[in-house]
Order: C-alpha cells, then sequence, then structure tokens
C-alpha cells in the first residue's frame, strides 16, 4: 500500500523569553513533517496571519488571562488559510461539512501549514471585506492595497442634518447617530480590544 507523503511546515517556535524588545534570536524557524490528518483533522494552508499586542505578553513566563508560549514550541494565534486535506467526519464550529479549497479561520498561527481538529476551524467562504480584516489585528504589510468598496449607509428621513462633532466629543445634544452629520466627518473609534480599531471602513 503506497502512503501518503508528508507535509512539511514552517513554524515560528519561541527560543527564549525576551528582555524587552524582541530581537530575532528570541526565535527560531523550524521544519517540521506532519502526520496524516487523522479522523475529523483538515490541513489547512495559511496565507494570512495575525499580530497582536497581547503576543508580547504571552513571550514572558507570568499568569495571564491566556497562557504563556512554551519554549521550543510553536507560537499559535489566529490565521486564514485554504483547507488542502480532508477527513471523513471533519466539520467546523458550526458543523458544516468542510471542503478541500474552502478558506477558513482558525487559532494555530504562526506556521505555513496547519493541522488542526475541524471543529476548530470557522468557515470564511462568505464574507464581503477583504480577507486580512477579519484577523484581530493585521499587520500593516497585509492590509490590503486596492480599492474596497462598500455600500454608503443613507440618514433616514427624519433625521436633520447637523455640524461635525469635534474629533473625540459626543454631540452636547440631539441624536448621537453619526449618519445625521455631513459626508466627510472624522470618526474616532474607540474600543477594548485592538481588533475593534483595526480597520474603520465607513463613509457617512
Amino acid at each position: 500500500m503506497k502512503e501518503d507523503p508528508m507535509t512539511t511546515s514552517r513554524e515560528w517556535n519561541l527560543t527564549r523569553r525576551p528582555h524587552g524588545v524582541p530581537v530575532d534570536d528570541d526565535f527560531a524557524l523550524v521544519d517540521v513533517e506532519l502526520h496524516a490528518p487523522g479522523d475529523g483533522e483538515i490541513v489547512v494552508r495559511d496565507s494570512f496571519l495575525s499580530v497582536d499586542p497581547y503576543m508580547r505578553g504571552r513571550m514572558n513566563d507570568a499568569k495571564s488571562y491566556v497562557p504563556p508560549f512554551q519554549l521550543g514550541q510553536p507560537m499559535d494565534g489566529e490565521a486564514v488559510g485554504v483547507v488542502e486535506q480532508v477527513t471523513d467526519g471533519a466539520v467546523d464550529s458550526n458543523g458544516s461539512a468542510i471542503a478541500v479549497g474552502e478558506p477558513v479561520i482558525h487559532p494555530l498561527g504562526w506556521r505555513t501549514v496547519s493541522l488542526l481538529h475541524g471543529k476548530h476551524a470557522r468557515d470564511h467562504t462568505h464574507t464581503l471585506a477583504p480577507t486580512p480584516t477579519h484577523l484581530r489585528r493585521p499587520p500593516t504589510a497585509r492590509r490590503p492595497t486596492h480599492p474596497v468598496t462598500l455600500p454608503t449607509p443613507r440618514p433616514p428621513p427624519d433625521l436633520p442634518q447637523r455640524p461635525c462633532p469635534a474629533v473625540g466629543h459626543r454631540p452636547p445634544r440631539g441624536p448621537r447617530d453619526p449618519r445625521s452629520w455631513p459626508r466627510g466627518c472624522p470618526l474616532r473609534v474607540r474600543g477594548r480590544r485592538s481588533g475593534v480599531r483595526s480597520l474603520v471602513a465607513r463613509e457617512v
């Protein structure tokens, strides 16, 4: 019986705990041979990786809301990729069947090819925004350079037009719906998570 060829993945490992700003010697790019996927598992070739500020905290060996990265082990994070291999019974986080060639989002980034159980993947087929915007905070170099056209929201007929408020301040009175402001008003987006501020595609 002919065995399936092994799949090689390149993974970023944390080799030591950084002091201050991380440097190249804190990491190692390692080639790893992946075993054949088991029942319910899929193989994904990653296209985009997410780099988030919280990952710096995970490089420290300290208690936090997420476990720290382990030395000598591949790091992880959000990633978007295309499914290359599927086993029988593989379904995504919503219970839908996964097919070869489908784009998915999964939490096993920082590697070129990921082997994971299908339940940890989310379908990325039906989406309007560019792929990198679905990561928590896509790096600037990976943001789309082509123009993105989105539907332009219009104010309802009974919503009066008001002057632009000062950036960072709310209107003193009246509706606070930005659709009541003239086109071209600057908007300041505030949110607890960095992903909230990663991309604002709004035209009012």
